[in-house]
């Protein structure tokens, strides 16, 4: 690429296409959780839980941020979509991508976080029970995508 090339922007522009991207964060963060890198794919599984929330939003009609440290607050893309906590899933984990998850992870050492390999397959796979919540409330919107 020439030094004058614009940058690459990619911006969904439905909940298909939102719905589309999370499927493929979902991917990602089961490719790098089976080579074992464990904080990339806990970082990937918060992108794909971003792109649900944004999916629903989309679906629901609701205004949402779509850039900046508001686009990726998972805690305010989940009372924009209006949704419930979910039963029957951790809390801890809940917390941890609602309320704690953040960007700053790509900044981050494996050895900072310290996740276990069982950590890592909790979180990987609450935020996989969060996912199909989420969607299913997509699914259950009158404005379906």
């Amino acid at each position: 690429m020439s030094q004058n090339s614009s940058q690459i922007h990619c911006q969904p522009k439905d909940c298909q296409e939102w719905r589309q991207i999370a499927m493929e964060r979902g991917k990602d963060a089961l490719a790098l959780q089976r080579a074992a890198r464990l904080t990339a794919a806990v970082y990937m599984a918060g992108y794909m839980l971003e792109a649900y929330l944004k999916a629903c939003c989309a679906a629901k009609k609701s205004h949402y941020p779509t850039s900046g440290s508001e686009g990726h607050n998972l805690e305010l893309l989940w009372n924009i979509a209006e949704l419930h906590y979910p039963p029957n899933t951790d809390v801890q984990i809940q917390e941890f991508y609602l309320r704690r998850w953040s960007t700053d992870l790509r900044y981050c050492l494996p050895e900072k976080i310290g996740f276990s390999t069982q950590q890592a397959a909790d979180m990987l796979a609450g935020a996989n029970i969060l996912a199909t919540f989420i969607a299913n409330g997509i699914k259950r919107t009158r404005r379906r995508c």
